[in-house]
């Protein structure tokens, strides 16, 4: 934004345009940051469950008798 700015791109905007489109670019900033954070979050989970070597439980037992 500021390098715009400097460059003069965005000197044909008003005030409130320029407000708006920072906004905009931070929220867009953001959004990028976490989705990353959560796919690095997703990554890690699934490497730590390999590492342990996480498996479903057995829940059905063949050796027990019915009563």
């Amino acid at each position: 934004m500021l390098l715009l700015l400097v460059q003069g791109k965005l000197s044909n905007l008003t005030v409130e345009e320029r407000f708006a489109f920072n906004v905009s670019l931070r929220m867009f900033t953001r959004s990028i940051v976490i989705q990353r954070r959560v796919e690095d979050l997703q990554l890690g989970v699934e490497s730590y469950k390999k590492r342990l070597n996480l498996t479903k439980p057995d829940t059905y037992r063949s050796d027990l008798k019915r009563r």
